[in-house]
């Protein structure tokens, strides 16, 4: 091993210190701008949110005009990989368009391009950590958008998790079974974080020597943190799949804890559905996201 002083880059991924206001941030804007040059987005007009709400996103059909699916492809794998590292803002999106990967159409072509357009008036959005008054315990958010595929009716599930001010987990994910209730889809949505808290907690056991307190996981779900705390079985929610019972486990072991928070101030919501720019720019300013 070799002593190479601070770490200054790291995958693409710029590691920039302010020593006076006590702040690190993480900043992809090299790696963004490289995107949008490459496919040749570079002069397009810049939009405030990445997907628009009321744009139905579905399977092609027969007659519909068809896109280059290599192009396609190629474009949704450049925006993964800022996605699943420090733009949250546009894990949703990513994450919805990928799902046409096999048979775009000019609808979904329109869409990912309407994503760069985005990114072309964000790129120096980056993640930033410390300040004042920042805690340095974990406290997470998980949100589930009921049935919202068109497709299959679905859901889709999102979590964040925050340290020191800024985002250190997130995800935006599409269910594996169909939910018959949005308590069910919440739930899902929370094993899902309580699993991540779980491994969150670890990590950081490992890496201080001692161990991590409870982790507060907040739902916007009422009834979904009642099941959570309730042991009792109620004949509505026998049908779900018990692998969603470990969220008991982990609240009954002192792992998490389940709070509730409005529907207003849940940040995950920018990782289940696309929202109109006053909510999704107050989403990710709470997620500790900003521009340079």
């Amino acid at each position: 091993m070799k002593d190479m002083g601070v770490a200054k880059r790291y995958l693409g991924i710029d590691i920039i210190r302010d020593r006076k206001k006590k702040t690190l941030r993480l900043d992809q804007s090299a790696y963004i701008t490289d995107v949008i040059n490459r496919y040749d987005m570079a002069d397009s007009k810049a939009v405030s949110i990445p997907l628009d709400p009321s744009l139905p996103l579905q399977k092609a059909k027969d007659g519909d005009a068809r896109a280059d699916g290599t192009l396609y492809r190629q474009i949704n794998g450049s925006l993964a990989y800022g996605a699943i590292h420090t733009r949250a803002d546009i894990a949703f999106s990513v994450s919805k368009l990928c799902q046409y990967n096999s048979d775009p159409n000019q609808i979904h072509h329109g869409a990912v391009k309407h994503v760069i357009r985005y990114l072309n008036g964000t790129k120096d959005m980056s993640i930033v950590y410390g300040g004042t008054n920042t805690p340095l315990e974990i406290v997470g958010y998980t949100d589930a958008s009921w049935g919202d595929d068109l497709d299959n009716r679905r859901s889709t599930t999102g979590h964040a998790f925050k340290m020191n001010g800024g985002l250190i987990a997130f995800e935006s994910k599409r269910q594996p079974t169909v939910a018959l209730s949005t308590m069910e889809s919440e739930l899902m949505a929370l094993c899902q974080g309580a699993k991540e808290a779980i491994s969150l907690q670890r990590l950081l056991a490992d890496i201080q020597g001692t161990p991590i307190s409870m982790i507060t996981i907040h739902v916007d779900n009422q009834a979904a943190i009642s099941h959570t705390k309730d042991p009792t079985d109620h004949a509505r929610t026998k049908h779900i799949d018990i692998k969603h019972q470990f969220t008991r486990e982990a609240f009954a072991n002192g792992a998490i804890d389940v709070v509730y928070i409005p529907t207003g101030d849940m940040i995950a919501d920018v990782l289940t559905k696309p929202l109109p720019r006053i909510k999704h720019e107050r989403c990710i300013a709470a997620m500790g996201m900003m521009k340079d």
